[in-house]
């Protein structure tokens, strides 16, 4: 895991692309920020549970997994090496409500946002009031109906 952020202060950033891969569980994905600088460096920049917000090699990152782009353009201005440098300097702890796409989408679109969690909190919900109105057993039903709403949410 690389920490040092030298390489922000050192370097200019030519592009920032977003990246993910399957989490290692296999449920969801994982995603992070591909870092080019000019001295022909990468790092990407991603949080996880125990590592928080940090940089680190590709080949970390893809975990041994196939890595994908998503197309779009993130400008390198020095705002967004700012807020990079920003990110990396605060103790902030990794949380479910706070996780990379979190991380990602405050860089890209200026504001925190995770679709995977909304998905599965959504599915977890919905299914939860099915399992609820149709079980006689109202928690096991409620549990089977969040379960299968989670599963249905992560696909």
């Amino acid at each position: 895991m690389i920490t040092n952020i030298q390489t922000l202060s050192n370097s200019t950033l030519v592009s920032a692309t977003e990246i993910c891969r399957k989490k290692v569980n296999g449920v969801g994905r994982h995603v992070g920020l591909l870092l080019k600088f000019d001295n022909s460096t990468e790092q990407v920049l991603h949080t996880l549970p125990r590592k928080n917000i940090h940089l680190s090699t590709f080949k970390e990152f893809s975990a041994g997994l196939t890595v994908t782009t998503k197309e779009c353009h993130i400008d390198t201005d020095g705002f967004i090496n700012t807020k990079i440098k920003d990110l990396l300097a605060q103790p902030k702890q990794y949380s479910l409500f706070d996780n990379c796409e979190h991380l990602v989408s405050t860089i890209v679109k200026g504001t925190g946002r995770s679709p995977q969690l909304s998905k599965s909190i959504a599915g977890t919900s919905i299914g939860g009031a099915i399992g609820y109105g149709c079980s006689e057993n109202k928690l096991v039903g409620t549990a089977a109906g969040m379960f299968l709403g989670l599963v249905i949410a992560s696909l």
